[in-house]
């Protein structure tokens, strides 16, 4: 088995508001209902669950300490705008050549439609991946992802083979951009965290500007503390936790960025592997192991969980 990284770079964080009860075993039943496939000659895309830990396993859930690993896979058809717009183009003067008439919009859109359908079993196909696992003694979903679209993904599956998902995003006592906005002014970190070299700042508001800083120390910054003092508030702050990793925070409770160093490597590295697999049930335990501390430490810095998140009902 090749090794496939299964170490997350982003997160997405969900709570669950009802204790989430299905076994590994029980879980897998349920994902093979929607299990991932290459697209049919005029299928755009499709999406499903795959094997949890890499190729050449064949699990769909992988279980450690309580925590269920899942991975999605899409694959989708690349058909360049530009190509379909010249195709279409072409289609057009022919006809208006050769008819003598002109082409209008809706006979336009049926044209651009049957294109498509023809383009789509010459295109060339891509896969994405998406890596989630649930934590059932915690009552977190965690999903590996940038942006809240991928993760949006993986739940609508999850919750069409599961009937239902009581998830719902944090709710915290105090709001990031408050917290975020207070560490960075008065350089008041909560414990474990440490303040790193990027940040960016709006002002209130929808449509507000926005100031980005890199690779700046933020410990005496007078630009940036000219832009707080103005009203400006942290929307996005890198920091470093607990001398494990770094990454990025963000006002609507995601972490972007992560990179892994010091114990969490020295931790990593602490047992030698003799296969791909072994690697990967190591590197699970240990990431699953270490983000249990930073949520703590995550909720703990903004006031903590709101009353009816506090604990899965």
């Amino acid at each position: 088995m090749k090794y496939q990284n299964i170490l997350f770079k982003n997160l997405v964080i969900y709570r669950f508001t009802q204790p989430f009860d299905l076994s590994a075993t029980e879980l897998e039943e349920k994902l093979k209902a929607r299990t991932a496939r290459n697209c049919d000659s005029q299928e755009f895309s499709t999406y499903g669950f795959s094997p949890a830990l890499a190729n050449g396993t064949s699990a769909l859930v992988h279980e450690y300490g309580n925590c269920l690993l899942i991975r999605a896979t899409k694959e989708e058809k690349i058909l360049p705008s530009s190509v379909i717009r010249d195709r279409l183009e072409e289609r057009i003067e022919e006809i208006e050549t050769l008819e003598c008439r002109q082409v209008y919009s809706k006979e336009r859109r049926s044209l651009k439609d049957d294109i498509i359908m023809e383009l789509l079993h010459k295109a060339f196909t891509r896969q994405k991946e998406t890596l989630a696992y649930i934590d059932k003694d915690k009552g977190w979903l965690l999903v590996d992802a940038s942006s809240f679209k991928p993760a949006e993904e993986i739940t609508s599956a999850l919750r069409e083979c599961l009937g239902s998902l009581p998830i719902v995003l944090p709710a915290t006592k105090n709001l990031p951009c408050h917290v975020l906005t207070e560490w960075l002014n008065y350089q008041t970190p909560a414990k474990g965290f440490a303040i790193s070299y990027n940040c960016t700042l709006r002002e209130p508001g929808d449509d507000a500007a926005t100031i980005t800083a890199r690779n700046e120390d933020l410990t005496g910054s007078i630009a940036i503390g000219e832009h707080l003092a103005a009203g400006k508030m942290v929307s996005k702050l890198s920091v470093d936790w607990q001398e494990a990793f770094s990454c990025q925070l963000h006002e609507d409770f995601r972490v972007s960025q992560i990179r892994y160093h010091g114990i969490f490597q020295d931790e990593q590295d602490s047992r030698e592997a003799d296969t791909a697999e072994e690697q990967a049930f190591h590197d699970y335990q240990v990431m699953t192991y270490f983000f249990r501390c930073f949520l703590e430490d995550w909720t703990h810095a903004f006031g903590g969980l709101e009353s009816h998140q506090s604990k899965p009902a």
